[in-house]
């Protein structure tokens, strides 16, 4: 009865992904977490009927072209964290099997459309981001923005020139739009299967939130992707774009663990006046988000080097 009850859940979730692809983000974290809900209930071999009978009914109801990307994007990541709760495989192994995948699917999607089409259609991606924010300017001009503001240096020229720099470097980190996208598809499946299998296993137990620590491999990966960006921007325009969108990729990644000290910080000290002191700073926050999620990155990275918090008591305790 289990099993036909995933079999319908899924396939349900393709038929909306096929009708209602607007809402690709949402239903395919629901089509994910049903997945994996189901590799704790069911055995191997169910597990592959449903992921057979899945492909079948989305290659026959949005065509090759889009399966591919919904197998890229999500679906490689979720085959691999299904098969590693089959195996036994704890919270933290299956995300990162699941975001290991995630990975290794966007990287051969990206190599494919580079093989195929030479790569992305930035040029064109420019002029459609263009197309709307001249639509903007256009709707700020009739609610006279720009004659309010003016005095503040919110001028039409200033607006102009800010969306067409956003245009341009939106297509410049365009695959790591891509790459961040699958990765969170990834957290988020796993994190939600989590906490509605609580009842039902105990194979993935998340640590609290205060506990987590980013591994620390992850931090050469920032000081590659660093040198790739300012040694390419001088010789090597690949390079620099590799450096440079991996850059963007990390900044979230770090900024999470950033919280979890931030948190863990805020949970175990003891100041004075300290209501009135995180009012203030939360206000800050939003007034400087760039420069306080940036901050937030920056202590993530140190955390992951210096281990503040000691958590590494254990050899070999990387998350």
């Amino acid at each position: 009865m289990l099993f036909i009850k995933y079999v319908l859940g899924t396939i349900l979730a393709c038929l909306l992904l096929s009708e209602a692809p607007e809402l690709y983000s949402i239903i395919i974290i629901v089509w994910g977490v049903l997945l994996l809900l189901s590799a704790l209930d069911l055995s191997r071999g169910q597990l592959i009927i449903i992921h057979l009978l899945n492909l079948i009914v989305l290659f026959s109801l949005i065509g090759a072209e889009m399966t591919w990307y919904y197998i890229a994007s999500c679906g490689l990541s979720v085959f691999a964290m299904t098969i590693a709760i089959i195996n036994g495989k704890k919270y933290y192994e299956v995300c990162r099997w699941g975001l290991l995948a995630s990975i290794v699917g966007i990287t051969i999607y990206i190599g494919g459309i580079y093989f195929v089409d030479g790569g992305f259609d930035t040029e064109g991606l420019k002029l459609e981001l263009n197309h709307s924010f001249q639509d903007a300017i256009r709707v700020y001009e009739e609610q006279g923005v720009f004659e309010r503001y003016g005095e503040y240096g919110i001028s039409k020229e200033t607006v102009s020139y800010d969306f067409k720099t956003l245009a341009e470097k939106a297509a410049e980190y365009l695959p790591s739009f891509f790459y961040i996208h699958a990765l969170l598809n990834a957290f988020l499946i796993v994190y939600l299967t989590a906490r509605f299998s609580k009842r039902k296993s105990n194979k993935l137990i998340k640590k609290a939130f205060t506990q987590e620590i980013m591994p620390w491999e992850l931090v050469w990966v920032v000081i590659l992707s660093l040198a790739l960006w300012l040694w390419g921007g001088k010789i090597n325009s690949l390079l620099y774009a590799v450096g440079s969108n991996t850059l963007i990729i990390m900044i979230p990644v770090a900024a999470y663990f950033g919280l979890s000290v931030a948190c863990w910080w805020i949970k175990n000290t003891r100041i004075k006046f300290f209501g009135i002191i995180m009012i203030v700073a939360i206000m800050l926050s939003l007034l400087l988000f760039v420069s306080a999620f940036i901050f937030l990155a920056l202590l993530g990275l140190f955390d992951a080097l210096l281990d503040y918090r000691k958590l590494r008591s254990l050899k070999g305790e990387t998350a």
